[in-house]
């Protein structure tokens, strides 16, 4: 069982991992931020400074609740399409599918919220149901949104508070996953793909909440030390990164169904998806590029050629 030393001897293996990938194969271009001269650059030296100085903090961020440390097989793509139910009793579950990415893992690395609930907005600060929306003097298309967006949080809340009575150690997770603590471990395993400017950023947050982290003895020192120069630069990347998701987001709900959210899109949709990709990409070379030099720079880390 991934508990106690295990835990870390497994979280240390992850570090590895990334480790190795960063050493060994190109720099990965990934959709969850546009990269470029005035956004933010990864390159290896950065990767590989985040994991060791995650290496070093693996013991104060482990969470010491055994029962959200424990590994749990589970299924992380919950939506409508892997769920299949009675047509004559919809409520009568009949076969879930799609297991072929589902793997064991300590419970707190799981995503709690099945991917059939809709609400995408702000984490519930307590369990009460959510007012009711206001619907007086707005269009019937704006009455219609804010209907829905009211029955989604109130879904999410009524999940929640289930997840509280019947699961509390899921509920426990849910609440480890709002700490910076855990945020650095997720970033840690996705250095090799992007993370490392958002780690630092929280990793020089870190050194006001350090003795706070329950594994920290009272005199145990902060493990780094950051020039202003350390964190101006370390906030620089993690504003740059942070442009970078930003625009991301924005060509992703442009494009609604045409972006291709795993790499990939439909083929009677690719000449449509294509020429939309290429539309945003010109839209930042324009805004953004200010040299060839600084153009061939966006080309290359453009992720869509």
């Amino acid at each position: 069982m991934l508990v106690g030393a295990n835990l870390k001897q497994h979280l240390q293996a992850v570090a590895a991992r990334e480790i190795r990938a960063i050493h060994l194969l190109k720099p990965a271009k990934q959709i969850t931020l546009f990269c470029g001269p005035h956004l933010y650059q990864p390159d290896a030296e950065k990767k590989l400074e985040a994991l060791s100085q995650y290496r070093k903090i693996i013991d104060a961020l482990i969470p010491q609740a055994p029962n959200i440390a424990q590994p749990y097989l589970w299924h992380k793509d919950l939506h409508g399409e892997n769920i299949y139910v009675d047509p004559d009793d919809p409520g009568k579950l009949t076969g879930i599918i799609d297991w072929q990415s589902c793997h064991v893992s300590p419970l707190f690395n799981h995503n709690p919220d099945p991917a059939f609930l809709n609400w995408d907005g702000l984490e519930p600060g307590i369990l009460e149901p959510a007012p009711s929306a206001k619907l007086s003097g707005i269009s019937h298309e704006d009455r219609s949104a804010a209907v829905r967006e009211y029955a989604d949080q109130n879904v999410f809340i009524k999940w929640r508070k289930l997840m509280h009575a019947e699961n509390p150690a899921l509920y426990q997770a849910v609440k480890y996953r709002k700490t910076a603590a855990y945020e650095l471990m997720h970033l840690s395993n996705r250095m090799y793909e992007y993370g490392e400017a958002h780690f630092q950023s929280l990793l020089v947050d870190l050194k006001d909440t350090w003795r706070d982290l329950p594994t920290v003895a009272s005199d145990t020192p902060f493990p780094f030390t950051f020039s202003d120069e350390d964190i101006e630069r370390t906030q620089r990347n993690a504003d740059d990164a942070v442009a970078g998701a930003d625009l991301a987001t924005a060509a992703r709900k442009n494009l609604g169904v045409l972006w291709p959210g795993k790499g990939f899109v439909e083929h009677e949709r690719y000449d449509e998806c294509k020429a939309a990709l290429d539309n945003v990409k010109d839209l930042i070379l324009e805004q953004l590029a200010e040299t060839d030099k600084e153009r061939e720079e966006y080309e290359r880390h453009w992720p869509f050629d």
